[in-house]
């Protein structure tokens, strides 16, 4: 891999992470409610 490659591949997990930061950021996850993981077996 070159390093082209690389700095896309960091450059859009970074936009990602950012991006669902921000969505969440003022969601409530303390409470069980807030917190939702659906129970899949």
């Amino acid at each position: 891999m070159n390093s082209l490659q690389i700095l896309s591949f960091v450059g859009f997990t970074l936009l990602v992470a950012v991006i669902t930061w921000w969505k969440v950021r003022k969601t409530d996850t303390g409470s069980q409610q807030g917190y939702f993981l659906p129970d899949v077996h």
